[in-house]
């Protein structure tokens, strides 16, 4: 079991090692401590792709933005943030290069 706490941890200290700005840094904090918080009130200890894949729709309604082809360079950070984490969980390394197309 990989706990919410436990991936952030590690991916936070992954993209420091890779080089990421502090301001970048911020960002990704801020979009963390929302999805912590949306798994802490559904009482999701465990990542969960899918549940975090609900939080980027719920924060910025990624699915009904990309099928009208509307979504916005924000839009696809939330979406990247779920996938570092699902990365981070299965190979101790974060694969942030994800393109939507």
């Amino acid at each position: 079991m990989t706990t919410v706490s436990a991936l952030v941890s590690g991916l936070d200290a992954e993209l420091r090692r890779l080089g990421y700005k502090d301001a970048t840094m911020v960002w990704y904090r801020g979009c963390w401590r929302r999805m912590q918080n949306f798994f802490a009130a559904r009482g999701v200890e465990e990542f969960s792709l899918d549940a975090a894949t609900a939080w980027v729709d719920e924060a910025c309604g990624f699915c009904g933005k990309e099928q009208a082809g509307s979504l916005r360079p924000n839009d696809i950070y939330l979406f990247r943030s779920p996938r570092c984490w699902a990365s981070t969980r299965r190979t101790g390394r974060c694969c942030v290069a994800i393109t939507v197309r």
